[in-house]
C-alpha cells in the first residue's frame, strides 16, 4: 500500500503469509520504464488492501492487483518467453514506514535465480538438481511439481547408480558427467550437523560441451533437473 495520506496504520492479523494458489499468475511489464512484475491472486492481500483503504489510506491507481516486482530494468528481455513462478510465495512480516520519495535510487538488484557455483579450474558446476523444501515449505517447480524428500532420495540413488550423465534438456548425446551428488534431507543434515533452509539434491557436474561451459562461465544457466516421471498405483475393479 503506497499511501500519500497520513494514516493510523492497523496491525496485520498474520505476521507472515504464504501464497499457494497458482491462479492469475503472469509475468508482465509495469509501466514503460523497464519494470517487470509477477502478478498473482491473493484473497488475503486484497482483503488487507481494502482494510487499509477503509482506514484512510490513499490509492492513486484504478485497481489493486497483488504482485511481486522482479526487476526495474528489463527492457532487453522478451517476456513472452518467461514462465511465471508457480511455487509458494512467502511474504512477511509486514513493514510500516514513512514514504521515501527517493526510494528508487537506493535499489540494488541481485540475481536470486543463479543457484550455481562454477569452478573454472576444475571445470565443475555446483548446484541444486532437486529442491524439496525451502524454509519448511514444500517447493513446487515451474511445472507445479513437488518432489518430497523420500522420493528425491530414491530417485537420486537410481540416477547415480545407473545413469550419471549430463544432457541438455534431457535430450541427445551426453554433454558431460555428474561427478558429485549429495542428498540434503532434514534427517541427513541433522546427522551431519548441516544448517540449511533448503532440502533436496545437490550435484556437481563436469560438462564436456563447449556450449554448456560457456553458459556456466557467463552465469546464464537456469537450472539442473533429473529427468523422471511419477508412477501412480490405481486399483482396478
Amino acid at each position: 500500500m503506497y499511501s500519500k495520506a497520513e494514516v493510523d496504520w492497523p496491525e496485520a492479523e498474520d505476521d507472515r503469509l504464504v501464497i499457494q494458489s497458482n491462479r492469475d499468475r503472469i509475468v508482465v511489464p509495469l509501466g514503460d520504464k523497464g519494470a517487470v512484475v509477477q502478478k498473482f491472486y491473493s484473497k488475503a492481500l486484497s482483503r488487507r488492501w481494502k482494510e487499509l483503504c477503509d482506514h484512510g489510506c490513499s490509492w492513486d491507481w484504478p485497481e489493486y492487483q497483488p504482485h511481486v516486482t522482479i526487476t526495474w530494468n528489463a527492457n532487453h528481455i522478451d517476456l513472452t518467453k518467461v514462465e511465471p513462478y508457480t511455487g509458494p510465495i512467502m511474504l512477511g512480516p509486514e513493514i510500516f514506514e514513512a514514504i521515501d520519495e527517493n526510494w528508487k535510487d537506493k535499489i540494488t538488484e541481485k540475481n536470486h535465480f543463479n543457484l550455481f557455483k562454477y569452478d573454472k579450474k576444475l571445470g565443475l558446476i555446483f548446484g541444486w538438481a532437486i529442491i524439496s523444501k525451502i524454509g519448511n515449505h514444500e517447493y513446487f517447480d515451474t511445472q507445479g511439481d513437488h518432489i518430497p524428500e523420500d522420493a528425491m532420495l530414491e530417485a537420486a540413488t537410481e540416477f547415480m547408480l545407473k545413469r550419471r550423465t549430463l544432457k541438455l534438456m534431457h535430450r541427445g548425446e551426453s554433454k558431460g558427467d555428474v561427478v558429485f551428488a549429495w542428498p540434503m534431507t532434514e534427517d541427513i543434515m541433522k546427522a551431519m550437523r548441516i544448517n540449511s533452509q533448503t532440502t533436496g539434491l545437490m550435484v556437481a557436474v563436469k560438462p564436456t560441451s563447449k556450449q554448456l561451459i560457456e553458459a556456466a562461465e557467463q552465469g546464464i544457466l537456469q537450472g539442473f533437473s533429473i529427468g523422471g516421471y511419477r508412477l501412480v498405483d490405481e486399483e482396478v475393479d
